[in-house]
Formats: C-alpha cells, sequence, structure tokens
C-alpha cells in the first residue's frame, strides 16, 4: 500500500521509521503533504519520500491512502478536500475522533 502523509512532526517521523526505515512488507510512505518544503527536504532522502507543498499534487501522487499527522488548524483546512477526493483517510489524531469535524 502506497502512503501519503499529511504532516511531518513526531507522529509522521515515527510512521516513517516505523515503515519506511525498517521496510514493512507491502507498505510504503510515498509522499508527504508539509506547508514548509525547505524545512523538511531532509525528509526526501532519508527516507526517500516526495514532499508536495500543493495539495493536489499530494493528492495526485502515487498514493492509496492518506495518514493525518498533522495540528488540528491543518487538518480543517485540508480535510473537506481530501474526502472529495474519495481517498482512504486515517485520522492519527485525537481531536479528529471528535464526530463534529467529520460531520462538516
Amino acid at each position: 500500500m502506497k502512503i501519503g502523509v499529511i504532516g511531518a512532526g513526531a507522529i509522521a517521523n515515527f510512521l516513517f521509521k516505523k515503515i519506511n526505515e525498517q521496510q514493512q512488507d507491502n507498505l510504503r510512505i510515498n509522499s508527504v503533504f508539509v506547508r514548509n518544503k525547505e524545512k523538511y527536504e531532509h525528509l526526501e532522502s532519508k527516507y526517500n519520500v516526495n514532499l508536495y507543498t500543493d495539495l493536489n499534487e499530494f493528492l495526485d501522487s502515487d498514493i492509496d491512502i492518506v495518514v493525518e499527522a498533522a495540528n488540528i488548524t491543518t487538518v480543517e483546512c485540508l480535510l473537506p478536500a481530501v474526502l472529495k477526493k474519495k481517498m482512504r483517510l486515517s485520522l492519527v489524531s485525537e481531536h479528529l475522533r471528535n464526530q463534529r469535524y467529520l460531520q462538516k
């Protein structure tokens, strides 16, 4: 499964290490959506991922599922676009388990 991750903080780094660095069978993080590409460009070589700052390019990249690993403000802005693309979505952040965000 080809994974796209929104965010590049602590949760995302945990996923990069567990999935890409340890080469999990049939799992690979290919794409990462970030706000500041320069800040996270080291991830491209370290974990062999592609960074995106354009959401549509990220969603159109070679991914099967989107994993949210960002803060609430970012996710509130991006979640509707992800769902409109009918992408599979995995919510990591606890605050998103609140139904009011999913009903929008």
